[in-house]
């Protein structure tokens, strides 16, 4: 199962990531591969944001097999944009958790959790 955390405080925004979805085979796993491909864009966003001066800090950027964690605080100027991106990462996280509670477990601290839900 992967284990995904998110938390936000409104100032530093982190994405965690570990474990494999076991889905399917290595290569046919369609739960892991859609994480994945979240984890490295989220990952661009923050390059993009960081080489345009958005970022106060980029920190303890992590991406290995298995696992993945970011950590970025924005700027006061990026930080409605970056807090768009956050949420759309939870959303989509949120769309996979239902459609597989098998393979995909979020753990968010306080108000996160409520803005990925469908009924907030």
């Amino acid at each position: 199962m992967i284990m995904v955390n998110l938390s936000g405080d409104g100032r530093t925004f982190t994405l965690e990531l570990e474990g494999h979805a076991n889905y399917a085979r290595p290569g046919e796993d369609l739960v892991c591969a859609a994480v994945s491909t979240l984890a490295y864009a989220v990952d661009r966003y923050l390059d993009r944001l960081d080489k345009q001066g958005l970022l106060i800090e980029k920190q303890n950027t992590v991406m290995e097999k298995g696992r993945a964690k970011m950590t970025a605080v924005p700027e006061a100027q990026s930080r409605e944009k970056f807090e768009g991106a956050f949420e759309l990462a939870g959303c989509f996280l949120s769309i996979l958790e239902e459609n597989y509670p098998e393979n995909l477990k979020i753990s968010a601290k306080g108000q996160e959790r409520k803005i990925y839900d469908r009924q907030a």
